[in-house]
């Protein structure tokens, strides 16, 4: 699930909530110029059709990501950066 997300001079950072035990969470969106995707601290991966300008992010968190506390210890976070190429 998306948590939270930031407009910056470049994209937009989505915060993105995966649950313990959850391998890896997928965010679709639109753009029409592409996208270029960054994660601190796991891995990601990205596909795109340039003629409908849909793109898919997979995230696989590290296992060193934060908990959100308030879901008793049941969510981690991580921050993906999205930008236009």
């Amino acid at each position: 699930m998306i948590a939270d997300a930031a407009v910056t001079a470049t994209g937009i950072k989505p915060t993105v909530s995966v649950a313990n035990g959850e391998q890896s969470i997928t965010v679709t969106g639109y753009s029409k110029h592409g996208i270029s995707a960054t994660l601190h601290n796991g891995s990601i991966s990205t596909s795109a059709d340039g003629r409908t300008g849909l793109f898919t992010v997979t995230v696989r968190p590290g296992v060193l990501t934060p908990e959100v506390k308030d879901f008793h210890k049941m969510l981690r976070d991580v921050t993906v950066r999205l930008s236009s190429r």
